[in-house]
């Protein structure tokens, strides 16, 4: 019986780390066509949500537990997001600096969430950041199929995603 209870446990944990990752940048570029997201744009978003995707795969890694197969995959994939969870102050006082008076903080999320190329690649961290963001990607594409058959649905089928404008 604890054997089915533990198998449930990873099997939820599974699915509600998809649909926190879903959430934020990058896990929607695993599930979108490239030509939709500019890399650099994906750059600043990724690195302003990296806390939240480090948490969500943190909590994957508790709840399915040391002996699940997607264990050693998702701690690798929480330890980049991690590393750009460290460099997250950096890209808000970054972006804040231009930031005019009257602003509201949700406008200046947004132009974190969402900036400008241009912007993201004068970062002086932007290139440690874009290396760590096409790892995270490339991680994510990995751990996406096993998410999925961990606990037997795929968020990707219930999404619909916009076309680029």
């Amino acid at each position: 019986m604890l054997f089915g209870r533990k198998k449930a446990v990873a099997r939820a944990a599974a699915w509600k780390a998809q649909v926190r990752l879903g959430l934020y940048p990058p896990f929607y570029m695993t599930i979108a066509p490239a030509q939709e997201w500019h890399p650099d744009t994906v750059v600043g978003g990724t690195v302003t949500f990296s806390n939240d995707v480090a948490d969500a795969l943190r909590q994957l890694v508790v709840d399915a537990g040391p002996h699940h197969e997607l264990t050693p995959l998702a701690s690798r994939t929480q330890a980049v997001a991690a590393r750009l969870g460290a460099l997250h102050s950096n890209w808000v006082e970054y972006c804040d600096r231009d930031a005019r008076a009257g602003e509201s903080q949700e406008y200046r999320a947004m132009s974190r969430e969402w900036p400008l190329p241009e912007k993201v690649r004068a970062w002086p961290h932007f290139e440690q950041a874009a290396k760590d963001v096409g790892t995270l990607v490339d991680l994510l594409t990995e751990l996406h199929p096993i998410l999925v058959a961990s606990c037997g649905r795929d968020i990707t089928q219930s999404v619909k995603l916009s076309p680029a404008v």
